[in-house]
């Protein structure tokens, strides 16, 4: 079981302290209208940025404790990011496309990718096109990308953007299905809940609005970088 947790952070120029836990099994959504704030949290929680204040860590494991090439490798190795466009290739099958950007396809690869797809609610993964894919299963597709390489944390953007109501109730119905496999997933929205109504089995996190106003951010080396930023 793995453990994703922040204590006390607050997000670079923001002045609002949040803590969240989310273990394997378990979905967490954050919502809040500032798509920058969401996606800033996105990329503190996977170690590619650090907070302002607070710590970040993944199996007890503080980001803020690590040297950078560190928190990359971790990143690179434990997390992964739903694709928020299903960007898929009109030429290749639904299998193929999930193994992007691999070139050479083992036929264990390609018969463990299909039944990743099928498990995820795609039919015939390996005979149809981009073209014969309902929205929700071109979805569904790249969420079995983002899940290829068995990371141990998935993050998504959005992920329902774009679907109607009935295919993001079943994406995220599909989203705890995972989870209970051992993964944990959080994902930031504008929503304050999931299209499937008020369900215990997600965590939900608020975030505040922001102001505007300057600050000087530093860089992993401790350097000023002035910039305009949110809080």
């Amino acid at each position: 079981m793995s453990t994703l947790e922040m204590n006390g952070v607050t997000l670079m120029g923001c002045t609002q302290q949040y803590d969240l836990s989310v273990s394997s099994g378990q979905v967490a959504i954050v919502y809040g209208e500032s798509p920058a704030i969401r996606q800033s949290l996105l990329r503190v929680l996977s170690g590619e940025d650090l907070p302002a204040k607070g710590a970040i860590s993944l199996d007890n494991m503080n980001f803020s404790q690590m040297k950078p090439k560190q928190r990359r490798e971790i990143h690179e190795r434990k997390f992964r990011y739903i694709a928020k466009n299903d960007l898929l290739l009109d030429y290749l099958t639904a299998v193929e496309n999930c193994l992007i950007p691999e070139v050479n396809f083992t036929g264990i690869t390609i018969e463990r990718t299909k039944i990743l797809l099928r498990k995820l609610g795609v039919n015939s993964p390996e005979r149809r096109m981009p073209h014969e894919l309902s929205p929700l299963e071109r979805r569904l597709v790249a969420v079995g990308r983002s899940l290829r390489l068995n990371p141990k944390v998935l993050l998504g953007y959005e992920p329902a953007g774009g679907l109607d109501a009935q295919d993001a109730e079943a994406l995220y119905i599909s989203l705890q299905r995972i989870a209970r496999e051992h993964k944990l997933i959080v994902i930031t929205t504008e929503a304050a809940l999931p299209p499937c109504g008020e369900n215990q089995d997600f965590l939900l996190l608020k975030l505040h609005e922001p102001k505007m106003s300057m600050t000087t951010p530093k860089n992993d080396e401790g350097q000023a970088t002035p910039r305009e930023v949110m809080q």
